[in-house]
């Protein structure tokens, strides 16, 4: 029987950061369909959050405008403290979450699992993919 493996600190850390994430999204989405926004059937193509309009007709996007603005603070806070390059920090776990889709991928060639065992790597791989993405989008 092969299982998923456990997942470190770091990454329930980053998952717990994603999910944070979407969470805050989501509440100013809500926040601003009270205020008379209208929720488009777009997303944003830097960072996959659902685009908003004003009554104005403008577009705007709660992700990039204001909690990734955030998020980039809150990092640039973080690398002034401990003179770490963000890049570097965000590089890694890319490399780390690469290695993680190889190694799940190559157990979806394993005979013996079952349709359970293969539904959990392709979501393991599925949520890896995710992640990646997110990390790749904000280093550029």
């Amino acid at each position: 029987m092969c299982d998923l493996p456990e997942l470190s600190d770091e990454e329930k850390s980053k998952l717990k950061a994603k999910r944070d994430r979407s969470n805050k999204i989501s509440k100013l989405m809500g926040d601003y369909l009270l205020k008379g926004y209208k929720m488009l059937g777009t997303v944003c193509q830097k960072c996959q959050a659902i685009l908003m309009q004003n009554k104005q007709q403008e577009i705007y996007c709660v992700g990039c405008e204001e909690v990734d603005k955030l998020i980039n603070k809150d990092a640039q806070y973080f690398k002034q403290q401990n003179n770490i390059s963000l890049a570097d920090v965000k590089g890694s776990s890319i490399d780390i979450i690469k290695n993680q889709i190889t190694w799940a991928t190559d157990q979806l060639s394993i005979d013996t699992l079952t349709l359970d065992q293969r539904q959990q790597f392709v979501n393991f791989i599925k949520l890896c993919c995710e992640t990646r993405v997110l990390l790749m989008a904000s280093v550029n």
